[in-house]
């Protein structure tokens, strides 16, 4: 039952930022008219292969496709892209894969994102983007590739330039020690993490990640000190840190009997975004309508992106599919605009998230 909360909230944070790249891309797009096929779109590409508009033709011809279709294209021309706009589309391609639940193929697809760079005056070599090796390691743990998971883990220098990465990685390392039987070393990471760190969304992570260790059958037999750290205790501790949020709700197992409908619940936005006053407004009017039907308004997000025209794009997709979607701007914590793609789901949300899913797209239930 815990290895399931695990897995769910594992998923969940692989994602909270699938989207979050921020390249700067030419602003001409290519004009598409008519329904696009795998063929054309490989057609358009490989007339401006290795030019400056490799990456916009890549994500516009990518949106234009069936989510399958746009897979199989970003793997096939990923590789091809020039080095300079290849980690931002790997982040793009990645998180395409992600949209459509496929986690083996959004680690490959994120992997490819980070280079090497040499060693150099004393200095050892390190990869060009531990975000994404970091995201690639989350995907692979995802899929049950731990061994492939660690490889990715291995390549995370602690620091690149200015920024660390020591407790990011730290992190995933945990949750590859508690997901490959190794519990006790995960406890060990986690406790500093969780008490100390100067960053909320780590110690967030590392205080259900901890939660889920002292809830395992192995607790008991831990070596190190464990006092003030059983379930219980810590289960006290994420009610009053974090009410009402998907962590409580793991603990207080009010969502493992049906894990499918929370599946990567708030995905792409951590935590979940703040709705606007019109989004706002139409709820309220859609609850008034629902009272006599005893069924309240639900919302699914599919995406969240840091362009306005891939979240337009996406969303002209769904409206054509006969979903009722919208794109709402957001901001970040850090003040960045983000444009999450929200489909209304009142009535039967689950009905909706079944539509979905047929048209080849995950979505994730909003609280």
């Amino acid at each position: 039952m815990y290895r399931k909360a695990a897995i769910l909230l594992l998923l969940i944070l692989v994602a909270s930022q699938a989207f979050a790249q921020s390249s700067k891309l030419p602003s001409s797009r290519p004009t598409i008219t008519g329904e696009q096929t795998l063929a054309t779109a490989r057609t358009a590409i490989n007339k401006v292969l290795g030019g400056q508009s490799f990456a916009i033709y890549l994500e516009t011809y990518a949106l234009a496709l069936p989510l399958h279709d746009a897979i199989l294209l970003c793997k096939e021309f990923l590789p091809k892209a020039p080095a300079a706009g290849k980690a931002d589309l790997a982040a793009f391609s990645g998180s395409l894969a992600l949209m459509a639940g496929r986690f083996a193929e959004a680690a490959l697809l994120f992997s490819q994102g980070s280079t090497a760079v040499p060693a150099s005056a004393g200095k050892e070599g390190v990869f060009s983007r531990p975000d994404l090796l970091l995201k690639a390691a989350r995907c692979h743990l995802a899929a049950g590739n731990y061994a492939e998971a660690k490889k990715q883990l291995d390549k995370v220098s602690d620091t690149l330039g200015e920024k660390s990465y020591r407790e990011e990685k730290n992190i995933v390392l945990s949750w590859f020690f508690m997901l490959d039987g190794e519990s006790e070393k995960a406890f060990m990471i986690l406790q500093p993490l969780a008490n100390g760190s100067d960053d909320a969304a780590i110690r967030r992570e590392a205080l259900f990640l901890l939660w889920l260790v002292a809830s395992l059958p192995d607790f008991a037999d831990f070596t190190v000190a464990t006092d003030g750290l059983d379930a219980r205790s810590l289960e006290t501790r994420l009610k009053a840190a974090y009410p009402g949020s998907i962590e409580e709700a793991f603990s207080q197992k009010d969502i493992l009997a049906k894990p499918a409908a929370w599946l990567l619940s708030g995905l792409y936005a951590w935590p979940i975004p703040q709705k606007t006053e019109s989004w706002i407004a139409q709820e309220k009017a859609s609850k008034i309508h629902d009272t006599d039907q005893g069924k309240g308004p639900a919302t699914l997000q599919v995406g969240w992106f840091s362009r306005k025209e891939n979240a337009s794009a996406l969303a002209g997709k769904l409206n054509k599919l006969g979903f009722l979607v919208k794109t709402d701007e957001q901001k970040t914590s850090d003040g960045e605009l983000r444009w999450a793609v929200l489909v209304d789901a009142t009535g039967d949300w689950s009905g909706t998230q079944a539509k979905l899913k047929d048209a080849g797209y995950e979505s994730y239930l909003l609280p």
